[in-house]
């Protein structure tokens, strides 16, 4: 953010909120790589990427897209005003194909040719059967498989299945790792599939529990892995064989139901691709369909085999326009309507779809209808001094739309939040309030915990909300109140919000993850991830106080943001604070410190190290040791702390010896020289830290002058 980096590795969301709190960091990349491209048709990301990409290219970066599976290149690189650049030809060969009565008929990606191989055929076999007879015939001779499923049930089931006939060897390492970790329903039936060298991963599973299946796999311990469609974007775990099949889940909004749909081309080359990779160690690599019947074997060729991708399809014009032209406005981009207007027609939309569907007119008409309900919302203001008040009225972002731009949400959920803050600044309030006032907002919506029609109507979840807060006031218009006063069924989505605030409330009182599984029918994955979304939404409520003019020291914001890590980590106050260490405790390992009385920082700092190996190994226990009395050291009052007793941590937790020059820009009025406090004035501290940058090595006038002077 300071723009202290050569290289930065960031997702599309986290740059595009950096660029409205530092416009100018835009202007001093000179290449931009962005991976994936096909995520300009992501209904969920896409418009977000377009839009940056966009700024990307109007500041003038120069810009390198990456894709394997994107259908009409030539036309998304006329947008970018970029030379295309196509390799057709993988580095190790895959046959790509359709497995129907144990014959395997396949193209070859580099060769374009076509032939069959015999593989295992079961007469009136279950399309299961002959996945795991296929799958574990192919394991046996040695070659490593990945299934793809459709949904996370599906990835544990087959995994459970083939590990009860596939016979391959423990994955020692990995289970004598994961018995340490927190009881679950994945890891458990984890410890069961890795006994035979076969894994599952999927959303469900704890980020822990993922890294460690990656590693095996990774390793060659695991044999056989099955996963889910996410697997195959952004994880470079390659395989000999891949299976895949032609259908999957997509949730649909509008209709707000799931419904099956045959996958994309692109996403068939992009399972499929992980066979045959590079590094594997194979000669070639087979991605399979398996068809039951010869229609599916004929359509599957049509349609894949031989199928053409899909080119780009722009998301921009299928969104909320506000949300995006709030963030340009904010981010200073675009200032004006008409800067608005040039700015979006510029856009893969503006020129794949407005420009064909409306006149000129119509497009600026649209623009002002979405900077009016910016207005409306408080978000976006229009001002007659600027740069721009001769010719036209300016516009900017109010502190309240600075806030919303600089934390991503949506308008609609700031609104709802900011409510929230008006109702609950003055009042007492408990943290269920505040996870359901989170969770029912557009962006608290979490479509990745289930909430089966059963538990909708039987779990009785409103029941339960209602009697958890049963001696709390009704008065306050606040989401909670509006369903403990409401005498009618709540919609889906409202019983999945309080289901998820209700397990969050129990997360918050440190209940053992496997418990909550058990009572609220969900999995570890989906708590972790409800929790992160959860704890954005409640940090992203404590800037919108402050935009709404509470100071950063009032008590209702450090609740807030007080709420926002306890929400994250799962844990007590004091466990959180604890929890900070760098070197990276597990929500059980701070539990159970606070439970031996070490509750805070000073307490850990007060004790030899070996006081804490029964809680934590004995490397773990000298890190932490050391990272408390650094911290106690230096945090606890820095500006009382001794500048020669200071101490370093690197990137590991362990103490550097205190080095003879500290040139630290927290206190850009003075250096340390062996320990000894010398103050400086401006220009001194940036020359000596422009010498510092260059330590051994002779520094030219013109690089003073110019970092100094410009």
């Amino acid at each position: 953010e300071e723009g202290r980096f050569s290289i930065a590795v960031v997702v599309y969301e986290k740059l595009s909120q950096l660029l409205v709190r530092q416009p100018q960091r835009i202007g001093e990349i000179d290449l931009v790589i962005t991976d994936e491209m096909e995520i300009l048709s992501d209904p969920e990301r896409g418009a977000d990427a377009e839009l940056l990409l966009t700024r990307i290219l109007c500041a003038g970066s120069r810009l390198i897209g990456l894709s394997a599976v994107l259908g009409q290149a030539e036309k998304l690189a006329q947008w970018m005003r970029a030379e295309l650049v196509a390799h057709e030809r993988r580095p190790i060969e895959l046959r790509y194909g359709v497995l129907h009565n144990g014959v395997f008929r396949y193209k070859t990606y580099n060769d374009l040719g076509e032939d069959t191989e015999s593989l295992v055929d079961v007469e009136e076999a279950s399309y299961q059967d002959t996945l795991l007879l296929n799958v574990c015939a192919l394991a046996e001779r040695g070659e490593s498989c990945l299934v793809f499923a459709k949904t996370k049930f599906e990835t544990r089931h087959l995994a459970e299945a083939l590990a009860e006939q596939f016979c391959g060897g423990a994955c020692e390492e990995a289970i004598a790792t994961l018995e340490k970790l927190e009881a679950t329903r994945c890891r458990d039936s984890l410890l069961r599939t890795l006994s035979q060298g076969v894994a599952f991963h999927n959303a469900d599973l704890q980020p822990a529990e993922r890294e460690l299946v990656e590693a095996a796999y990774r390793e060659g311990h695991v044999r056989i892995m099955v996963a889910t469609s996410t697997l195959a974007v952004g994880l470079n775990l390659p395989a000999q064989n891949v299976f895949l099949q032609a259908e999957k889940w997509r949730y649909d909004r509008q209709l707000d139901t799931p419904w099956k749909t045959p996958i994309y081309q692109g996403e068939y080359e992009n399972m499929g691709g992980r066979a045959g990779r590079y590094g594997a160690g194979h000669d070639f690599g087979r991605s399979i369909l398996i068809a039951m019947t010869p229609f599916e074997e004929e359509t599957y060729w049509r349609r894949y085999v031989e199928g053409e991708r899909e080119g780009i399809t722009p998301r921009l014009s299928k969104e909320p326009l506000e949300n995006h032209i709030l963030r340009l406005v904010a981010s200073r981009v675009c200032i004006t309507i008409a800067g608005l207007v040039d700015f979006l027609e510029c856009t893969l939309t503006g020129r794949w779809v407005w420009a064909e569907e409306f006149t000129l007119e119509e497009i600026e008409s649209r623009i002002r209808a979405a900077v009016n309900r910016g207005i409306e919302a408080g978000v976006i203001e229009r001002s007659d001094i600027g740069e721009f008040a001769m010719d036209e009225e300016s516009l900017v972002a109010t502190p309240f739309g600075v806030a919303i731009a600089t934390k991503g949400i949506q308008i609609q959920s700031a609104v709802v939040l900011s409510r929230w803050i008006e109702a609950s600044i003055d009042r007492s309030w408990l943290p269920i309030d505040l996870l359901y006032a989170t969770t029912a907002t557009q962006d608290g919506q979490m479509l990745q915990v289930m909430l089966s029609s059963q538990e909708y109507e039987h779990a009785g979840y409103t029941d339960q909300i209602r009697e958890l807060t049963w001696g709390e006031c009704l008065d306050a218009d606040v989401p909670l109140n509006r369903i403990r006063n409401s005498t009618l069924q709540p919609f889906f989505e409202e019983v999945r919000a309080i289901k998820v605030s209700l397990f969050l409330n129990e997360w918050l009182d440190e209940v053992a993850v496997a418990d909550l599984e058990e009572r609220y029918n969900t999995m570890a994955g989906q708590i972790h991830a409800a929790a992160e979304q959860a704890s954005w939404l409640i940090d992203a409520t404590a800037t919108l106080a402050i935009s709404r003019g509470i100071a950063t020291e009032h008590p209702f914001v450090e609740e807030l943001k007080t709420m926002a890590e306890r929400v994250q980590k799962g844990l007590h106050a004091d466990a959180a604070r604890i929890s900070r260490c760098p070197i990276g405790l597990s929500r059980r390992q701070c539990i159970a410190l606070v439970a031996a009385g070490f509750n805070s920082i000073e307490s850990l700092a007060a004790v030899p190290a070996a006081a804490l190996h029964p809680y934590l190994n004995d490397t773990l226990a000298d890190q932490v040791h050391h990272w408390a009395t650094v911290y106690n050291t230096n945090c606890a009052d820095p500006d009382k702390a001794s500048p020669g007793a200071q101490a370093l941590l690197d990137l590991n937790g362990a103490v550097i010896p205190v080095p003879t020059l500290i040139v630290d820009d927290r206190r850009p009025d003075q250096i340390i020289l062996g320990g000894e406090s010398i103050h400086l004035q401006e220009k001194q501290f940036q020359l000596m830290r422009l010498l510092a940058n260059s330590a051994g090595s002779c520094v030219s006038y013109e690089n003073i002058y110019t970092s100094l002077w410009g």
